[in-house]
């Protein structure tokens, strides 16, 4: 099968075969962004260069996007996760750039899950990461063996 350049009317090489979306799967925490990449390739595994493929996020995060295949076959989409739950990412090569998926333009699906990560302790209004000292010298005694005690850089005992 070979594709056919509408708006020149010539004849190029094999026609987009496959496109394959990758991560297939991938679970990320809210607040960050998520990327993934279509491969779009002709019947006998070659890339396709110069066709946009069109993006479209469903679910818990919908939006859309597109980009154009570069010269290894690839198309990125990356969108950012505000909330938890799992996306559908759907993908396909626009052939004819009308923006409708016709049954000769491949596609491919990816699931995208978004959880609420937990907070982590020691941020700064955190009272357990503040440092307390105490005035004048401080010293630190062993607690076994031969330890000594040393008076702490800087400071006088």
């Amino acid at each position: 099968m070979f594709g056919h350049i509408l708006s020149s009317g010539f004849v190029m090489g094999l026609a987009a075969d496959t496109l394959v979306l990758t991560p297939a799967t991938a679970t990320n925490g809210t607040g960050t962004s998520h990327t993934v990449t279509a491969h779009v390739a002709d019947a006998l595994g070659g890339a396709i260069v110069g066709v946009t493929v069109e993006f479209v996020v469903t679910v818990t995060n919908p939006m859309t996007g597109d980009d154009v295949t570069d010269v290894s076959g690839n198309a990125m989409f990356t969108y950012l996760g505000a909330n938890a739950g799992t996306d559908t990412i759907t993908a396909f090569a626009d052939v004819d750039g009308d923006g409708t998926q016709d049954v000769d333009e491949p596609g491919d699906t990816a699931t995208k899950t978004w959880v609420v990560m937990p907070k982590c302790p020691g941020h700064s209004g955190d009272t357990r990461n503040q440092v307390v000292g105490t005035a004048g010298a401080d010293v630190l005694v062993g607690t076994a063996g031969a330890d000594a005690s040393v008076a702490l850089a800087g400071t006088t005992s």
